[in-house]
């Protein structure tokens, strides 16, 4: 009779040891998810607070948006892209337009950060999973559209240097032939200013809950070292 007990109660602390394998391993791959994500969003936010100007919305025409992508693009994660504008300086140097692998890279390289921000709107408890979500898809498409706006940059510009050979004796400046003969000002509302709003709310949000995403975190691994102080002591019966 002492054996049939003693064999069911080692199953029964088998069974339980098992079971709490499985969440101790469904908690630690939600802590390593957690973590990446939170990572590469304090990645982004380092971007912004060491160069606060990439949030500036342009008072007039812009002549600086090369410049702040290449400035967002400062971070281990996102380095790599800097092919895309190889020297941001140059305004009629190369642009991405004329580096189809580079695009490819960004292109690749977005639908992974996008791919972070909707995990995070999954992995983290809310409302702070909204929070990192929209800070991560926010800042990805700021940088998106700044590429977009250097691809159609080269192309007012090519525009006003054939109007200008066709009126050699007009005297208009830049942005007076951009307001006059071009559709500029739409597609800097569209991919600049819009954008820039966004994520400076965004950048807003993140910054003020940022220490409830890192309890979350704590949470997650304090949960992992309670399990796995159970599921050592089990295999100790």
């Amino acid at each position: 009779m002492l054996s049939i007990v003693i064999s069911f109660f080692s199953l029964f602390f088998s069974i339980i040891s098992f079971t709490m394998s499985i969440h101790n391993g469904n908690k630690q791959a939600l802590f390593d998810k957690r973590l990446t994500i939170f990572m590469h969003a304090e990645e982004f936010k380092q971007v912004i607070d060491d160069n606060k100007s990439c949030l500036k919305i342009p008072s007039g025409v812009s002549v600086d948006n090369t410049i702040q992508f290449r400035n967002m693009i400062n971070s281990p994660f996102l380095n790599e892209l800097y092919a895309l504008i190889p020297d941001p300086f140059n305004r009629d140097g190369p642009g991405p337009q004329d580096n189809a692998e580079a695009q490819k890279r960004f292109l690749l390289t977005k639908a992974k950060i996008l791919k972070d921000s909707e995990t995070a709107s999954l992995i983290f408890a809310s409302p702070e999973n909204t929070i990192v979500s929209d800070f991560i898809r926010c800042f990805v498409a700021l940088l998106d559209s700044r590429r977009l706006y250097a691809i159609y940059e080269k192309d007012i510009r090519k525009k006003e240097k054939e109007y200008r050979s066709r009126h050699p004796g007009e005297q208009i400046d830049t942005e007076e032939f951009l307001n006059q003969h071009t559709d500029q000002r739409d597609y800097q509302s569209k991919y600049l200013e819009d954008p820039i709003h966004q994520l400076t709310a965004a950048y807003s949000a993140y910054c003020h809950n940022r220490s409830k995403i890192k309890q979350q975190i704590r949470l997650t691994r304090s949960n992992l070292l309670y399990l796995e102080f159970w599921r050592n002591l089990l295999k100790r019966k």
